[in-house]
């Protein structure tokens, strides 16, 4: 029912199956041991091999998010891997807001592509404080064919994140 009342809301096309399957308590581990939780969406039929959807989230990765965010994703030919961040929902280490978003973020993306289900290709989803985490990702690396990121920002954020990004982009 959710998934309708959002496909009307958004003006989203029909998804092209609404049976999916999650796997839940993916464990990603970081390079200094702490372990992230994670928690897949994917067509039930022919899930793997699909661009991945990458969300990093501190607000948990079940209930209205990942109903809202995940869900018509997946129902739309993509798998959607939604990581709680450090220190939160089960993930391990301390939350240390903006702190480590650009170092899990690349080591997440390192643990994805060698997965068995990974389809070549991600899209980085996130808004506010999940699209800050896609852009320090994105910032001053080479993996990346495209890349677009909208995030508002207030001059916390920006004091906090942006002189780590600008550093490493030089």
């Amino acid at each position: 029912m959710i998934s309708r009342l959002l496909q009307r809301r958004l003006k989203l096309p029909p998804p092209s199956t609404r049976d999916l399957v999650v796997q839940r308590d993916l464990r990603v581990p970081m390079p200094d041991g702490v372990e992230l939780l994670a928690d897949r969406w994917a067509p039930r039929a022919g899930g793997s091999g699909l661009p991945t959807a990458l969300i990093r989230c501190p607000y948990g990765r079940r209930g209205v998010l990942a109903l809202g965010m995940a869900r018509p994703l997946a129902e739309r030919g993509f798998q959607v891997l939604i990581q709680s961040t450090r220190g939160g929902f089960g993930s391990g280490g301390a939350f240390d807001p903006l702190r480590q978003e650009r170092e899990d973020g690349l080591a997440t993306l390192d643990w994805l592509t060698k997965q068995p289900w990974f389809g070549d290709s991600i899209v980085l989803v996130g808004v506010s404080y999940m699209g800050s985490h896609s852009a320090s990702t994105t910032f001053g690396n080479n993996l990346w064919n495209a890349s677009a990121c909208r995030i508002p920002a207030s001059p916390v954020t920006l004091r906090a994140w942006l002189p780590r990004c600008s550093a490493r982009c030089r």
